[in-house]
């Protein structure tokens, strides 16, 4: 399948990685998306540009400089 950019921006405030799934990702336009699988990757940085993207019927999120993306749900 292919994948498709969902929403993409800045998020709000210091982003601290992937952690858990109480961990959520809040985008500057409001939205807002948690965490839904467990991937632990510490990461700082301050509004970081990041994308939703969906693949396979899921939601990811990827942020800019990192290899790592998360699968999410839009709270």
């Amino acid at each position: 399948m292919d994948t498709l950019i969902k929403e993409e921006g800045r998020l709000k405030g210091s982003f601290n990685g992937f952690n858990n799934l109480d961990t959520i990702f809040e985008f500057e336009s409001g939205s807002k998306w948690q965490q839904a699988e467990i991937k632990n990757y510490p990461y700082y940085e301050y509004a970081p540009f990041a994308q939703i993207i969906t693949k396979n019927g899921k939601d990811y999120i990827k942020v800019t400089n990192i290899n790592v993306m998360v699968e999410v749900e839009k709270l």
